[in-house]
């Protein structure tokens, strides 16, 4: 706290998660009561479709562009280049969004049967194309952004109510909040570039751009780690009721918004100094991440014993009484702010910190197969309990990749013999 830059861009990292998540979280009461398990069940299989899309356009800017503005924040032509192969690099990968639904439209019955709601949740990743999240985190300059990101999500929240007031309308809460989305994107992408004077530029060649390539093992390793969390929604749909989807995605919207206004925050506003403390010297770097750590699991570890202790009321105020049965899930999720604080921390800023994000695919890929046979084996039998176990060991995974591969570096690393 005593560096006000950086408490500054914790504290408005909060408010921005705060507008992402729990604005929507505190719409779910309204809109479970309105729309029902089962529409609210649709409505989630088809964002879980969405967190895939989502990915793909985010790339790994969040962390390859960001350090990249971080190191060039004193070159203005430099960060032009960066923002215009950015931009255009995501718009490319938006289109290629559209076509992979397109795909999905023609493959899988589910989607065939009713492709509207994967339609909207694939336009809404426009907003995501132009919303320079990774340009502000890279200048360190986040409290006006968290402000409007706000103030556009509470509209979000407003045209939900407005729009949904049936079953049937579980197409318009998607639709609600694709625009939300789509005007934060579009107004943060004027104010940055009337803030910092930025003019498009010729964009760097993909294949020569050092966000895009060092992007693309981030990118590769978000893909791969999210099956952990969306292979298992994916597969309750050919096992498990609309209304079952539906009280799993509940849960599931509960510990994410937790971790997303809890620790989120602090990754990101921490990522940019983490990696210039590792580029100015590996020993500095590794010694403040190392207290990052120890900080963060503490915290963690509250935040894990609160939501088992408050599970029961957090689904009463927050779902709903018919959707009961989230509390038994929930604390069995409980453990997982804990685990998930940890495996971000080391694989974030740790590994990308210095510069090992080429094991990014390997951390990935081990979390991946690790996720593909756990729920293949349990969510079968035990249902949506199967793949919070599958979830959890995944976590345990990519702990122990993360944690021997920093061992292993620790021992390049040259460190002073009198400390």
């Amino acid at each position: 706290m005593k560096d006000n830059v950086l408490f500054v861009n914790i504290t408005s990292q909060g408010l921005v998660q705060i507008a992402n998540y729990l604005i929507p979280l505190l719409l779910i009461p309204y809109v479970t009561h309105k729309l029902g398990t089962d529409a609210f069940g649709k409505a989630s299989y088809a964002q879980n479709i969405g967190i895939f899309l989502t990915l793909l356009v985010n790339y790994g800017f969040d962390y390859s562009a960001t350090q990249q503005v971080a190191l060039n924040k004193e070159d203005h032509g430099k960060l032009q280049t960066i923002f215009s192969t950015v931009i255009l690099f995501k718009l490319f990968l938006f289109l290629l969004s559209l076509l992979i639904v397109g795909v999905l439209y023609l493959t899988v019955e589910k989607v065939h049967a009713d492709v509207a709601p994967f339609l909207v949740v694939a336009l809404f990743n426009l907003g995501w194309v132009l919303f320079p999240t990774w340009f502000f985190q890279g200048v360190e300059r986040m409290a006006k952004m968290s402000m409007f990101t706000f103030f556009v999500k509470l509209l979000g929240a407003l045209l939900v109510i407005a729009m949904v007031s049936k079953p049937e309308d579980y197409c318009k809460y998607l639709v609600a909040l694709t625009v939300a989305n789509v005007l934060v994107g579009c107004y943060s992408c004027y104010y940055l570039m009337k803030q910092y004077d930025l003019k498009w530029q010729t964009p760097e060649p993909f294949s020569t751009s050092e966000s895009v390539r060092k992007g693309f093992p981030i990118f590769l390793n978000a893909i791969l780690i999210n099956c952990n969390t969306c292979l298992g929604v994916f597969l309750m749909g050919f096992y498990m009721s609309d209304a079952q989807i539906g009280i799993y995605a509940g849960t599931q919207k509960i510990i994410t918004a937790i971790m997303m206004v809890s620790y989120q925050p602090l990754m990101i506003a921490l990522f940019p100094r983490v990696s210039r403390k590792f580029h100015d010297s590996k020993y500095e770097g590794w010694l403040f991440f190392k207290k990052c750590l120890g900080y963060i699991a503490l915290y963690a570890t509250a935040v894990s014993v609160a939501t088992y202790v408050f599970a029961p009321l957090a689904v009463k105020i927050i779902l709903g009484s018919q959707f009961a049965d989230a509390v038994s899930l929930l604390r069995l999720l409980a453990v997982y702010p804990l685990l998930a604080s940890l495996a971000s921390t080391l694989t974030v800023h740790g590994l990308y910190g210095l510069q090992l994000q080429r094991f990014a695919p390997l951390i990935g890929g081990a979390v991946c197969v690790t996720s593909v046979v756990f729920n293949y084996l349990f969510v079968p039998t035990m249902g949506a309990v199967g793949a919070i176990y599958a979830w959890l060991i995944c976590e345990v995974v990519e702990i122990s990749i993360a944690v021997s591969l920093l061992m292993w570096k620790k021992g390049s690393i040259c460190l002073p013999l009198s400390k």
